[in-house]
């Protein structure tokens, strides 16, 4: 069960939905304009194709159509598509590549298109539980992966090297100070913010700062820390750039 069940409700923000005037809308998450039957009360529009995807595609279609250059933003319209569960290595895939789309709409010229294909292939390769079993969260891989693509590091470089493990240290680092066992939305929201403070200070990138969010999916998860979890309230958030920027 996913946390967007309502038929009645919109996918994007919850609200419910009303009848149009057979309008055209825009549909949120691939930018396709279309006459649309139905809307929420913050006109947002989801089309069939759109609303029936796998995890994977709505990824690769939301990025590559996405004008946005705010991670947060980004992260949370496609943590509420109806693919996306509340736990699930489908978060893994969605760390690199919004990183690497905000990256591109702040203006660092990079093929998109491959290199969210490429991302995703290697985000895969770390499975349900991969935190517990090989101590390695694939969201906060995706850190190093965004990186690495970026700076088109491999094993041959030395410095470049360096530079995806660093990133892949901090990721995992930030993930400790986590008190939740199984959290994917914190997991998403601790590395996006290490990886934007990476886009911002080592690449220059004009983007927004990660201001530190409140979860939108915390009454969905049962297992949620409530306060304990430094997303459940703003005021408990950090300020220092390796975590909260």
């Amino acid at each position: 069960m996913t946390v967007n069940d309502s038929k009645f409700s919109c996918v994007v923000c919850g609200k419910m939905l009303h009848e149009t005037a057979g309008e055209t809308l825009q549909c949120t998450y691939c930018g396709q304009r279309e006459k649309s039957d139905f809307t929420c009360e913050n006109n947002h529009y989801v089309c069939e194709p759109c609303r029936i995807c796998t995890p994977t595609e709505i990824i690769h279609k939301t990025c590559l159509a996405c004008p946005l250059d705010d991670p947060l933003s980004l992260a949370n319209l496609l943590m509420h598509h109806p693919a996306f569960p509340m736990f699930g290595p489908e978060h893994h895939l969605l760390v690199p590549a919004i990183l690497l789309t905000v990256a591109h709409n702040a203006g660092h010229e990079v093929a998109l298109d491959s290199l969210l294909r490429r991302s995703m292939k290697r985000a895969a390769r770390f499975g349900l539980g991969s935190c517990a079993s090989m101590g390695v969260c694939g969201a906060a891989v995706g850190v190093a992966i965004a990186v690495s693509l970026l700076i088109g590091a491999d094993y041959t470089k030395p410095k470049e090297r360096k530079t995806v493990l660093q990133a892949s240290a901090s990721a995992l680092t930030a993930m400790t100070s986590l008190p939740a066992p199984r959290c994917c939305k914190a997991s998403v929201y601790s590395s996006l913010s290490v990886g934007t403070a990476y886009l911002r200070r080592e690449m220059g990138l004009s983007i927004p700062s990660f201001s530190c969010p409140t979860c939108q999916f915390q009454e969905h998860n049962a297992e949620c820390m409530r306060n304990e979890c430094p997303f459940f309230e703003p005021s408990s958030c950090g300020s220092s750039e390796g975590s909260r920027q």
